[in-house]
């Protein structure tokens, strides 16, 4: 939705804040 350019850039920092694949969380 709306929110994906949001949500996507959260996820990568989340990812590489605690070293996690960002394809775990996608």
């Amino acid at each position: 939705g709306n929110h994906e350019s949001e949500l996507k850039p959260l996820a990568q920092t989340h990812a590489t804040k605690h070293k996690i694949p960002v394809k775990y969380l996608e």
